[in-house]
């Protein structure tokens, strides 16, 4: 049977988690580094800086974890302690400081893009085999009447490390999950035909939990969630 979707748009599945564990500022080089090891990729497709404000307003007490979160809409997160971040929301573009650092660059250079107060993309690419084994997992596990054309993973396998904000639609509506710390998605083309069921199921494929209990190996306990833009 072939592969239709009759909605347009995009999803992806995405680990996540709200907190850096350990220093701030050095911990994330030695992980970017990891988590391009995990994918299996030599060379990234390309690097960005995605804020272009965000600054520590205190050092002292930097490694406790994060636990309230005040305002979304003001970017305002508050640590244990003495010490706050702030987040400062932009929009649009060079104002918003996106900007591309990099693009073929060998996983080895990456962690040097790590600037304390910066938050980056790095575009792995669709040759992962991390992410091959995800599309192969979940081409083989879920039928076509529940996933439809989408296929996590079709898109490539991307991290994103830096407070960021992630959200996206839901089966029940808009999913705004807050602010974390880093996130790595498996985006894809379409939407699921069954939101609800899809779900359900693609976190139950063994596959698919071998691969962020791999990625927990470097990143710490991580949630998890499909998003969908339509």
């Amino acid at each position: 049977m072939a592969e239709t979707f009759s909605v347009y748009g995009r999803g992806e599945l995405v680990f996540y988690t709200r907190w850096c564990f350990g220093d701030p500022v050095e911990g994330p080089k030695e992980l970017i580094l990891q988590l391009c090891q995990l994918s299996g990729v030599e060379r990234v497709e390309t690097v960005w800086s995605l804020f272009g404000k965000m600054r520590w307003l205190s050092e002292e007490g930097r490694q406790d974890i994060i636990y309230f979160l005040e305002s979304p809409a003001t970017g305002w997160i508050r640590q244990r302690r003495k010490v706050d971040i702030e987040v400062i929301p932009l929009s649009g573009g060079e104002e918003a400081g996106f900007e591309e650092l990099g693009s073929n660059m060998p996983i080895e250079k990456i962690p040097e893009f790590w600037d304390k107060g910066k938050c980056l993309w790095i575009d792995l690419g669709i040759h992962s085999p991390m992410c091959e084994r995800m599309r192969e997992a979940v081409k083989k596990g879920i039928p076509t009447d529940v996933r439809g054309f989408f296929v996590p993973g079709f898109n490539g396998m991307n991290f994103t490390i830096g407070y960021h904000d992630l959200y996206g639609d839901g089966p029940g509506g808009p999913r705004y999950l807050g602010i974390v710390f880093l996130s790595v998605a498996f985006p894809g083309i379409g939407v699921a035909e069954d939101w609800y069921a899809f779900e359900e199921l693609v976190f139950e494929l063994e596959e698919v939990e071998n691969i962020r209990r791999e990625l927990e190996e470097v990143t710490g306990p991580l949630e998890q969630t499909v998003l969908w833009d339509i």
